[in-house]
């Protein structure tokens, strides 16, 4: 059942540990970039097997979701249902809340599932496992999420988090409580044995409470597993477009930001937001794109001709300067190189410059069937310098044999760019891993990329590690949404950048609070709790 992945002796062990001594209810707190995700897959996978677990619920943050799905189902053949598909709709619309129970394997984000009407028909079924991912969010008892969890019929429970702890020690007895209720007594009580009166984070009697959380609790850290990453190094290339690139990327970046700010408008915001997104990539990824929108009727003549205007422009474009960078890359570098695109119009287009530059490339993407995927994976291995493709193509494939990567265009949303990054920068690796960005001057993913860059130094962390930051910014939505409201509400580049200025200020914030969370939870728990061999 366990496919395309490297098992490391302490995700066995952890695995081992909590099925034979914890009885199927633990706290994995490994350390950012060991595989958290992969020990909770092992123990799920060896519950189905024994035919104790059939009904399945994960909760993890809405940005989290494709990334669990895509995991389950490549590693391990898990089918999870998120409440978005299709197949779950349907049932929804013929049955209404009943549809929680008509699938036996479910993914939600904590903020569906604690909303009504989700939740009280999730806390209406019996589930036989749990999986909470990110249960730091669940630390705090009085809030809504923490509640909902509580009640929760459940057989067996994983609780997923890097830093169990941040403000004080109740938090780590809240979550524990979630797992095993009566472990640390109660609240008062243990606030009295376990709890220095005059610090809320220091332990008193910490022999005995680490022989109670030993009964719930695995952590194991890259110092004690013996696990090296190499390192990650980053380079941007900011290039000015050329004028007739740079005068429809304006004109197409103001009409969309007219529609967004119009209260009845005619486009859709997913469609409006993809749009600016393939603007960033290439006239090639826009261009079909402003002819499919031209055709919506309840549009006003005027935008309709704007956009039929548009597109005839984008289709006399004449090149495109990253693709003349690449090109000019592709001379200095020796190595083989990943090249991601999310678009297929610009991945089309760079295999059409590619092949009259005389250089083969392998092309992946979505589209392509299983047995095509491996060939091309194959033929990049084996006999290609370039791989052009997409990010849901590239989704689980590892590529270690190659150690460069160029992200043609960027995701607004910085854990999407980690996901590329990590095909290649994974356990496995033996080389250090060169990124390299082509961004255009003037341009959403310009100002992106410079907070990224300047205000976390993004691409310096682990593997991992952005997830946790992004978490303690706390916003319900993702962050690619996030940045599209910053842009929908600008009124123009020099507006969104102060915007964004403004949230790099958090980012910097919440960076500062997951360093500290690191160094309290490295005090509280040191190096216990690894799993014996």
């Amino acid at each position: 059942m366990v496919r395309d992945m490297e098992l490391l002796e302490h995700h066995t062990r952890t695995a081992q540990a909590v099925l034979q001594r914890m009885r199927g209810r633990a706290m994995l707190c490994d350390e950012v970039g060991l595989g958290k995700t992969i020990e909770a897959g092992l123990i799920l996978c060896e519950l189905m097997m024994r035919g104790l677990v059939r009904r399945v619920l994960v909760l993890t943050p809405p940005s989290l979701i494709e990334q669990w799905q895509g995991e389950m189902r490549r590693k391990f053949s898990i089918e999870l249902t998120t409440h978005d598909d299709p197949a779950f709709r349907e049932s929804l619309r013929r049955s209404g809340a009943a549809a929680w129970g008509m699938h036996e394997r479910l993914i939600a984000s904590f903020h569906t599932a604690k909303r009504s009407p989700h939740r009280e028909a999730i806390l209406d079924q019996a589930w036989d496992v749990v999986i909470i991912d990110e249960a730091h969010h669940m630390r705090n008892s009085r809030t809504q999420l923490w509640k909902f969890a509580s009640q929760l019929s459940k057989r067996f429970t994983l609780l997923l988090t890097a830093t169990p702890v941040q403000n004080n020690l109740e938090e780590l007895f809240n979550l524990v409580t979630l797992l095993e209720p009566g472990l640390l007594s109660t609240s008062k009580s243990f606030q009295r044995r376990f709890v220095d009166r005059r610090d809320k984070l220091t332990p008193r009697n910490v022999d005995e409470l680490h022989e109670l959380l030993a009964e719930v609790m695995v952590r194991n850290r890259r110092s004690t597993v013996g696990l090296e990453f190499t390192r990650r190094y980053a380079r941007t290339e900011q290039l000015a477009p050329r004028e007739d690139e740079r005068r429809l990327y304006e004109y197409v970046t103001e009409l969309v930001r007219r529609q967004l700010n119009q209260p009845e408008r005619g486009l859709s915001r997913m469609a409006l937001l993809s749009l600016q997104a393939q603007m960033g990539s290439s006239a090639e990824a826009a261009a079909p794109t402003l002819r499919k929108l031209a055709g919506h009727e309840e549009l006003s003549a005027e935008v309709r001709a704007q956009l039929h205007g548009l597109a005839d422009e984008a289709g006399r474009v004449n090149g495109n300067v990253k693709a003349d960078r690449l090109l000019e890359l592709l001379d200095e570098l020796d190595d083989k190189l990943v090249v991601f695109t999310q678009f297929r119009g610009t991945q089309e287009m760079l295999q059409e410059r590619l092949m009259g530059a005389g250089i083969e490339a392998a092309v992946f993407h979505g589209g392509l069937g299983r047995l095509e995927k491996e060939r091309q994976i194959a033929l990049f291995e084996r006999q290609t310098r370039v791989l052009l493709t997409t990010d849901s193509g590239s989704e689980g494939r590892n590529l270690q044999f190659c150690n460069a990567i160029c992200n043609f265009d960027l995701p607004w949303n910085p854990m999407r760019i980690e996901q590329r990054i990590g095909r290649l920068s994974r356990i496995g690796q033996a080389r250090d891993v060169h990124v390299i960005n082509l961004v255009a001057a003037g341009t959403v993913e310009a100002a992106i990329l410079h907070l990224l860059e300047a205000k976390l130094a993004m691409f310096e962390m682990v593997i991992g590690e952005i997830d946790m930051v992004l978490g303690n910014l706390d916003e319900e939505t993702d962050f690619a949404d996030v940045v599209a409201d910053l842009w929908g509400a600008s009124s123009g580049l020099d507006d969104f950048a102060h915007r964004m200025e403004q949230l790099g200020d958090r980012l910097v914030a919440a960076k500062r609070a997951y360093a500290e969370q690191q160094a309290i939870d490295d005090r509280i728990f040191a190096d216990r709790f690894r799993p014996e061999p």
